[in-house]
């Protein structure tokens, strides 16, 4: 017995049917309906899993904000608040205009 949030009738949809015939013609195309990532033939870096040998990745203790290290992470790469940061002259060497915090000794 199937569940009745099931319809009565299981036979493929249009778009099941039009996914079918393209595997049986060979054709490449994009499955948006996908919903595994392992079957999605993503291209991952060869190092990805590498953060699983950390010991620390055994620690699991859950932040709301995240993860302490992460937010000051994050906060070393942003310009600090307030109008005075903005207001100071920029050196010739400069690069704050793409974000960097401590760019050039003017900064």
């Amino acid at each position: 017995m199937f569940s009745n949030r099931l319809p009565q009738d299981l036979a493929a949809n249009r778009l099941a049917s039009a996914l079918s015939q393209m595997r049986r013609d060979g054709r490449a195309f994009v499955d948006l309906t996908e919903s595994n990532p392992t079957q999605a033939k993503f291209t991952y870096p060869p190092d990805l899993l590498a953060a699983l040998s950390d010991p620390r990745a055994l620690d699991y203790r859950p932040a709301p904000l995240g993860s302490p290290a992460a937010r000051r992470a994050v906060s070393d790469r942003l310009p600090a608040p307030g109008p005075l940061r903005s207001a100071r002259p920029r050196g010739p060497d400069c690069e704050h205009e793409r974000g960097l915090t401590r760019c050039c000794s003017s900064c």
